[in-house]
């Protein structure tokens, strides 16, 4: 390891470090997210401080609006620390924690997260060119202020992914998710009267594989498929979820003739091509 050399503050809405992937599709093994990547935020906003003590560890300081919010909805800020090591060039080991009020109307809820991921190398040069493995595990909690129901969550992610060449990859990935209360799920739609229609505690898994193409360092094809299941419905269906006709209800009466066609399965291939200029 160096000597310390370098530091940052930056101030704004900038990329969580909450998470094995970054906001940027092209850099990450896969196209479609795992549930702690699609749960967890892609940006924060606020301020943080980099600290690099060498060239193989990384510490950042940050104080954020919220859970993925660009405004606050109380009075005290959220906070969050990311710890990155890279003993060698095959070998990334990341914890990253997170703490906030972010219920709306309930100012005396916090929350609690904590990610922690590993990534490795196994395997450079020759055929194939490349294989690395990397896991992701976390741990959510949350508190309100009745202390009747406690929101815990907790996750994992496994993924290989294979260099062929140069210019072809694949990668296969698993993962699963608990929340008890639902709490850190994604809600339907902004502004829906409607809500998921089983309270139970949520358990979901999935698994995808992905094939990449790549002709030049600055064009991407990627072809993907993903299959997810759910304990409760939970994935939109072909009916919709917004409302009938497509178009969110404006009264009782209209949103009560309609219902959200929610699943327990998903399933869906996407064929992606990405050019970075």
């Amino acid at each position: 390891s160096g000597k310390p050399n370098r530091h940052y503050v930056e101030l704004g809405i900038m990329p969580s470090p909450i998470g094995i992937e970054t906001y940027i599709t092209q850099e990450n093994w896969g196209y479609l997210k795992p549930y702690i990547t699609e749960l967890t935020p892609y940006y924060l906003a606020g301020v943080r401080g980099q600290l690099f003590p060498s060239d193989k560890l990384k510490l950042e300081a940050w104080l954020v609006n919220g859970w993925q919010t660009y405004g606050q909805w109380h009075e005290g800020p959220g906070a969050v620390y990311a710890v990155e090591w890279r003993p060698t060039e095959r070998i990334v080991v990341h914890n990253d924690g997170y703490v906030g009020r972010d219920q709306k109307l309930d100012a005396s809820a916090v929350r609690l997260w904590s990610d922690s991921f590993a990534q490795v190398q196994l395997w450079k040069g020759g055929f194939p060119k490349s294989l690395a493995l990397a896991t992701s595990i976390d741990v959510g909690y949350e508190t309100n202020s009745t202390g009747s129901t406690d929101g815990l969550a907790a996750g994992g992610t496994a993924a290989t992914r294979i260099e062929w060449s140069s210019q072809w990859m694949t990668t296969l990935r698993a993962d699963l998710f608990y929340d008890r209360t639902q709490t850190f799920l994604s809600a339907l739609p902004a502004g829906s009267i409607y809500t998921l229609p089983d309270p139970r505690p949520f358990v979901g898994s999935g698994g995808s594989a992905t094939l990449d193409f790549w002709p030049s360092p600055w064009l991407v094809m990627r072809l993907e498929y993903m299959h997810r299941t759910s304990s409760v419905p939970y994935f939109s269906g072909s009916g919709g979820i917004t409302g009938p006709g497509g178009v969110a209800p404006t009264n009782a009466a209209s949103a009560a003739a309609f219902t959200p066609d929610l699943r327990k399965t998903d399933d869906r291939a996407v064929f992606n091509v990405t050019l970075r200029l």
